[in-house]
């Protein structure tokens, strides 16, 4: 291989590198023979010029016109001497070359598996960089997060050390404020205290008058007891007198209603039958009907329901016709069927369908079980 700037490789090469042996030829001759690895030259071996190799000429009798000296046939055979041992040696060097080449033949297969190696750890690396990075980026959006929260933080924190600061202020108002009020307090605990003082000199002077007046009260208290019990005495008077005035107005009262009765005989049977003059005694109270009200249907129990949609009236019937009446529509009353809930066409009370007549528990379960014959038979249908 020929460089740009004109030297010449000739030798091995692996993955794009000198590897193994090969001589560099320089651009002003010079030429560079050893054992290269990746590029790198790592022993430099020297290689002899020798003379080429000139076959050996014996002499024989079948060449009777060569006429060599003695000195030219001892060169010729020194000359064999040293080919058969530049021969050995050279097979001794192309024996350590191969031996060589296995043992970097080895190496470089053993340098195959430590790369792939290298490329699995690489690959692994690169993964878990990947995953540290993914792992870092959201660190870096929780802490990103975090410096917003900590500003927002930051800010209510300013926002309320002003308010403290606010509060403080107001504190200071307040304490000359309390001070203001406490030399008032002061003032007037001494008002206070001189109104004590007046009030100490007015409970003496009060309890003067009272010791005066409850002088005058216990002699006003016996001249009341004296006249109460005066006045004692007149009321039992009075109560005997008018306890006799009851006494004869009572018999003159019997003595007029039975007068009255026998002159009117219309009161008289008014009595008997029973009224008397404030109204009717004795009069019959009237039966009322006891309302039940049911929020679900039982079709089985006899709790059937309005078929109207708009209609949540739930009629009570057990017995009688399988018609049914619901009394809430209104100006003409709806009938229907009391088991399949069919309704009158127009109106009509006449229901045209195959339900047992009655509506007792018999005929329910009756129609019950039809129903469910039915649904048997044609699964799509439900009623």
């Amino acid at each position: 291989m020929t460089y740009a700037n004109g030297e010449v490789f000739d030798g091995r090469w692996r993955r794009e590198n000198r590897h193994g042996t090969g001589s560099l030829t320089s651009i002003n001759g010079d030429v560079i023979t050893g054992l290269w690895r990746n590029d790198t030259l790592l022993k430099q071996v020297e290689l002899q010029v020798l003379p080429p190799i000139l076959p050996s000429h014996k002499r024989t009798d079948n060449h009777p016109n060569i006429n060599e000296s003695d000195a030219t046939q001892s060169h010729l055979e020194g000359l064999e001497s040293a080919n058969a041992q530049l021969r050995k040696h050279v097979e001794e060097l192309q024996n350590q070359i191969a031996a060589k080449d296995k043992v970097i033949k080895k190496k470089d297969e053993e340098l195959k598996k430590k790369d792939e190696e290298l490329l699995s750890v690489k690959t692994t690396l690169q993964d878990q960089v990947v995953a540290k990075d993914k792992v870092i980026a959201e660190k870096d959006d929780a802490i990103e997060k975090m410096q917003g929260d900590t500003i927002v933080k930051e800010s209510a924190i300013g926002e309320k050390d002003q308010l403290i600061k606010e509060k403080e202020e107001f504190i200071s108002k307040m304490q000359g404020f309390v001070v203001e009020k406490d030399r008032v307090i002061g003032e007037k605990d001494k008002l206070i205290a001189e109104k004590d003082d007046t009030i100490v000199k007015k409970g003496e002077e009060l309890a003067s008058v009272k010791s005066t007046l409850q002088d005058q009260v216990l002699e006003k208290d016996e001249a009341i007891a004296e006249q109460d019990e005066e006045i004692a005495s007149l009321k039992a008077k009075l109560k005997k007198i008018g306890q006799m005035t009851i006494e004869s107005d009572n018999e003159s009262s019997d003595q007029e209603d039975s007068d009255a009765e026998e002159h009117h005989p219309a009161k008289r049977r008014r009595t008997e039958n029973g009224f008397s003059g404030s109204g009717l005694t004795n009069r019959a109270t009237r039966s009322r009907a006891r309302r039940v009200q049911v929020k679900h249907e039982n079709i089985k129990a006899g709790e059937i329901k309005c078929p109207d949609p708009q209609c949540n009236n739930i009629i009570l019937h057990d017995g009688g016709c399988k018609r049914l009446t619901c009394t809430n529509h209104q100006p003409h009353y709806l009938c229907f069927c009391a088991h399949c809930k069919m309704i009158g066409e127009d109106g009509s009370e006449i229901i045209q369908c195959d339900c047992p007549n009655r509506n007792t528990q018999a005929d329910r379960d009756l129609a019950q079980e039809m129903r469910n014959q039915r649904s048997r038979e044609n699964p799509e249908v439900v009623e």
